[in-house]
């Protein structure tokens, strides 16, 4: 799954269109070829959205994204060698005498005319690499999509199946206190006194939570059937038009087929008064990603212009099911229900329901207890839970329930449309490019990990991720946006203040100096390594095996002397110690020399925990090192002079 492409290849034009990258390609004579590169970005950017929608159903097209990416990522490490040299330049203006400066206008490295050459070389080579590749566009049937000729950077399209408002409430667990805390709501009289009302109850949660089937036990209750005279179940998704939206409205009621192509906006509106006046009803409207309010205002308008009797309200509610929590704020004006993960209990429960026939159980205690450590590791998300059980229904090998228990839960049915990784991409796919990109990275630290916003921001920066487009914007601004982006739409939790209280940290200290923490459930951290692939590896110290095509190491744990990895990729981006935080770390000064010398294009080093007192006077062959990370180092007492030679240096943690 290559969606991170069009975030690379949007993070990349952004950079190219800055005024400062501008200026620096102009004063070092390169205008035109950056020109050049810029123009061949932007035609294949026009195609990079129908691509990745169409990459699950083609092969083809999927290794096609992996080539562009991988020529991106050398197009990435030119743009930074331009701004290095940039830097650098303005360094020795800066600091250096008459025969320092003479000395590097001799030194080929250094020399001016050499390094333009140099440059301007490297990119007529991607761009014609660059070049071949979208040249295969026509082959592979890609056209330009909608999205990017509307300006949009949101790839919506998305296979998707239909909802529907019946449900079998024996075939659900643990929502039961959940289910009477809503109806509770439904038959409260309406609040206020305010005619420009109406109750909406949104349900907030994460793909696979169970925000439908809630909705349907609602849906079906005896008491609710009894409380409205009309019950409509509308399924949204993407498209929030309205005069499509009454069609399917005019359809829920009776099974009336009532074609939005053919009937105008007045025909359908005075068909919605004729048979909603003077009616309490109940609408559930499934799935909503709207937040444009104004579309959301058009449609409650004519909703309300049917529920007045009189002078009296008649009482009439609407329940909407999302995973953004701006869109539950948006539409919800009564009481909004955020979606708990389900608990262990419950989900074992459910795992058995579904694995077993019944009673059957009994006779297989060796598989009850695999079960359970099955249902445990889907931490609380039913979907898995349903969708790891009837996998294994009727199938009573161990060995095949211990091969579930023990992979990585994504290689089960990763293409199928109603599957686990399927409910989750769909959120991923509603992101716009960049978060994509972002959230990917995310899957570079460890599972449980506790972010923080000052350290994700800081490394998103050093990985070029948070691109301005103005002089106006700060990286920081834009980074801050984007985790309240991925709190919103549940993709994080925000860390519990009883649990900031266990960990020694008081919230309110931690408000004053603007510090936040938040967590990434085990399967949503999965959907990041899937989004990933091969560009992220867990690697022991002792690894024979890193593919050429990996990125970011995480080391998990420490040793004497230097790995033997054999034929690493030189294009290292990311070296940290995350997994390994806990453990005892024993980096040894030849470790942080191989990573001197080996990996030049290293943006981010996190050696956290180390036991160095001193550091080996190494770093100033780190040009474009941008975050090194050195926290919970108790024992170190200097930093090396190298440490003053990196030049790129954005964040330095202690």
């Amino acid at each position: 799954m290559s969606s991170t492409v069009s975030g690379l290849l949007t993070n990349m034009l952004d950079r190219l269109l800055t005024t400062a990258f501008h200026n620096i390609s102009m004063a070092k004579g390169l205008h035109n070829d950056v020109t050049n590169l810029q123009n061949t970005l932007t035609i294949i950017n026009a195609f990079i959205l129908d691509a990745e929608n169409k990459q699950t159903q083609s092969n083809s097209i999927s290794l096609w994204l992996h080539q562009l990416k991988y020529t991106l990522f050398d197009a990435s490490d030119i743009l930074d060698e331009i701004e290095c040299e940039s830097l650098r330049n303005q360094v020795v203006k800066a600091n250096g005498n008459f025969n320092t400066k003479v000395q590097r206008y001799l030194s080929f490295s250094s020399n001016p005319f050499a390094f333009r050459v140099k440059m301007a070389n490297k990119i007529k080579d991607i761009n014609h690499k660059i070049d071949e590749i979208c040249s295969l566009r026509m082959k592979l049937g890609l056209s330009v999509s909608e999205n990017h000729a509307s300006g949009s950077g949101n790839s919506s399209t998305r296979l998707r199946r239909e909802t529907h408002s019946y449900v079998k409430s024996s075939h659900v667990i643990g929502r039961d206190e959940e289910k009477e805390k809503i109806i509770r709501f439904l038959m409260e009289p309406p609040l206020g006194n305010d005619d420009d009302e109406i109750d909406v109850i949104p349900i907030v949660g994460i793909g696979g939570l169970g925000k439908t089937t809630l909705a349907q036990l609602v849906y079906n209750d005896d008491r609710v059937i009894e409380l409205f005279e009309l019950r409509m179940w509308v399924y949204v998704s993407d498209e929030f038009d309205v005069k499509r939206l009454v069609s399917e409205i005019l359809k829920a009621m009776h099974g009336m087929e009532v074609d939005a192509q053919t009937h105008s906006f007045d025909q359908l509106r005075n068909l919605l008064r004729e048979r909603l006046w003077g009616k309490k009803f109940l609408l559930v409207l499934d799935d909503v990603w709207n937040e444009d309010y104004r579309e959301w205002l058009e449609l409650k308008k004519l909703l309300l212009g049917m529920q007045d009797d009189g002078d009296d309200k008649l009482g009439s509610k609407i329940v909407t099911t999302t995973r953004s929590d701006r869109v539950g704020s948006i539409m919800g004006n009564a009481y909004k229900h955020n979606l708990k993960y389900l608990p262990e209990e419950e989900c074992i429960r459910l795992f058995i329901k579904y694995a077993f026939l019944s009673g059957e159980e009994k006779r297989y205690p060796r598989l009850v207890e695999i079960g359970k450590d099955i249902a445990r590791k889907c931490k609380g998300l039913p979907l898995a839970v349903v969708s790891l059980g009837s996998l294994l229904y009727t199938r009573l090998d161990e060995s095949e329930w211990k091969k579930i228990r023990d992979s990585q839960i994504w290689r089960v049915n990763p293409r199928d449309d109603d599957g686990i990784l399927a409910a989750l991409k769909l959120s991923y796919n509603h992101l716009s490019s960049g978060l994509k990109q972002c959230f990917s990275y995310c899957s570079i630290f460890p599972k449980g990990y506790e972010y923080t916003n000052l350290e994700l921001i800081s490394f998103w920066m050093a990985h070029g991720l948070l691109q301005t487009r103005n002089e106006d914007e700060e990286p920081e601004d834009i980074g801050e946006f984007y985790i309240q982006e991925l709190v919103s739409r549940s993709f994080f939790e925000c860390a519990s203040e009883e649990q900031l209280v266990i960990d020694g940290l008081i919230s309110e200290e931690l408000d004053l100096l603007g510090i936040s923490f938040f967590k990434m459930h085990d399967l949503v951290h999965d959907l990041g390594v899937f989004t990933m692939q091969s560009e992220r590896k867990v690697v022991s110290f002792n690894s024979t095996n890193v593919q050429e095509k990996v990125q970011h190491l995480s080391f998990s744990d420490s040793g004497e002397g230097v790995p033997a990895f054999g034929k690493t990729s030189s294009k290292i981006r990311t070296i940290g110690f995350w997994h390994a935080f806990q453990k005892e770390l024993a980096i040894t000064d030849p470790f942080v020399k191989w990573i001197s010398n080996k990996f030049k294009y290293l943006r981010v080093l996190n050696i956290q925990g180390s036991d160095f007192q001193f550091l080996p006077d190494c770093f100033d062959k780190m040009k474009h090192l941008r975050y090194l990370d050195l926290s919970y180092c108790r024992r170190l007492e200097k930093l090396p002079d190298s440490i003053c030679k990196l030049q790129s240096l954005e964040a330095l943690g202690t």
